[in-house]
């Protein structure tokens, strides 16, 4: 019984404590559950959904074993993957201790969704990845690299279309 009475008290205490206003709060967190706020879902960035970090194993999973290997096995090449271009590896996939340090292809996935192709305008880059921390201008006028730090990730342009996409560890 008194087991009972103590759950019931600290059931009864702690629900009071739900309706207690939450002044310690920051003002745009108020009237506002605190995990709700607080959690910042994390955006994952992939180039045909291999990323980087990525095991031999997982990309195998997901590609299949690869057209080729160069250097030494180090750099995979894949060739006829849905939406690529003909002839062309896509993706080249490098890796390092047996962990994919970087990524080069067409395709341009967030949280697994296709947001980017090669050959969409370069408007639809900011629309997808929201406003670009660096713009370069590549080696001639036609070409510009828009460099995302959070993403590793630049994307090459000539003529206002986007030519290649690369996930890089640095």
């Amino acid at each position: 019984m008194k087991k009972a009475i103590f759950y019931l008290s600290s059931a009864l205490a702690f629900g009071s404590l739900l309706f207690l206003p939450c002044h310690a709060q920051t003002p745009q967190y108020q009237n506002s559950a605190p995990a709700a706020k607080m959690v910042k879902r994390q955006t994952v960035c992939s180039i045909h959904n291999i990323r980087l970090g990525m095991s031999e194993n997982e990309v195998e999973d997901i590609l299949g074993s690869p057209c080729y290997k160069s250097g030494r096995d180090t750099v995979w090449h894949y060739r006829h993957i849905f939406n690529t271009s003909e002839g062309k590896s896509d993706p080249q996939i490098k890796f390092a201790d047996g962990r994919v340090i970087s990524v080069i292809g067409s395709a341009l996935n967030l949280n697994g969704h296709t947001v980017l192709m090669d050959h969409d305008d370069e408007q639809r880059i900011q629309k997808a990845l929201g406003p670009c921390p660096e713009i370069r201008k590549g080696a001639n006028n036609k070409l510009t690299i828009y460099v995302y730090y959070q993403y590793h990730l630049e994307i090459v342009t000539k003529n206002q279309k986007i030519e290649v996409m690369n996930l890089e560890a640095k």
